[in-house]
C-alpha cells in the first residue's frame, strides 16, 4: 500500500506517449539490473524525454496535458 501512495501518471493521451513510456521503463530497467545507476538512468530518461518533446512540439504537449490534466486526482504530496 505504501508503495502505491505516490504515482505518476501513465503518459497516454498525448503524442508520442509510446515513446515516453518506453524510454522510461528501458531506463529503469537497465538501473534494476545494474547496468546503469538509478541517478543514470533518470537523468538518461529527462534528456531523451526533452529531444522527444521538441521534436513533438512542446506547446502542443503542453496543451494535451493541460486536457488530461483534469483527469487526474488532485491531492498532492
Amino acid at each position: 500500500e505504501e508503495n502505491a501512495t505516490i504515482m505518476a501518471p501513465m503518459l497516454s493521451g498525448i503524442r508520442g506517449a509510446t515513446e515516453y513510456n518506453v524510454t522510461l521503463s528501458k531506463n529503469l530497467h537497465a538501473a534494476m539490473i545494474g547496468s546503469i545507476d538509478t541517478v543514470k538512468a533518470l537523468e538518461t530518461t529527462q534528456q531523451q524525454w526533452e529531444e522527444a518533446t521538441e521534436r513533438l512540439g512542446r506547446e502542443k504537449q503542453i496543451e494535451a496535458w493541460k486536457e488530461i490534466k483534469k483527469y487526474y486526482p488532485t491531492t498532492t504530496i
